[in-house]
C-alpha cells in the first residue's frame, strides 16, 4: 500500500448552476490495489464527495472496465482518501476516475 498522490495529475471541471464540480484523475500503470489518492477538497472549493466512478486499463492504454471495489473517506478537515481496491489480480495497472465534490 503506498500513497500515490504525487504521481496522479487532477483536473477540475468547473460546475454549471452551483451544481458539483467533477475532479478528473490519472494514476500512472504500475497502480496497485491498496493503493491511495489523497485530496485536499478545499483546494477545489468544496467540503463533501458526493460520488465517484473509477476504471482501470484491462490491457496497456485499451480496454478499460469499471473498478468497482475502491473505498473512500473524508476527514475533519476535509481531506478526501481514496483507497484502491479490487485485489492483487488488478496490481500495476492505470487507472483513471471522476469525483463528484461540493
Amino acid at each position: 500500500m503506498g500513497d500515490i498522490t504525487a504521481t496522479c495529475p487532477i483536473v477540475t471541471a468547473l460546475p454549471s448552476l452551483g451544481g458539483p464540480t467533477c475532479l478528473y484523475f490519472e494514476t500512472p500503470a504500475t497502480a496497485d490495489h491498496n493503493d491511495t489518492l489523497v485530496i485536499d477538497l478545499t483546494l477545489y472549493g468544496a467540503t463533501t464527495i458526493k460520488g465517484f466512478l473509477i476504471f482501470r486499463h484491462s490491457t496497456t492504454n485499451s480496454v478499460l472496465v469499471a473498478d468497482d471495489a475502491a473505498t473512500t473517506s473524508v476527514s475533519a478537515a476535509y481531506v478526501l482518501t481514496l483507497t484502491i481496491g479490487a485485489g492483487g489480480t488488478t496490481d500495476d495497472k492505470k487507472r483513471s476516475g471522476f469525483i463528484w465534490v461540493q
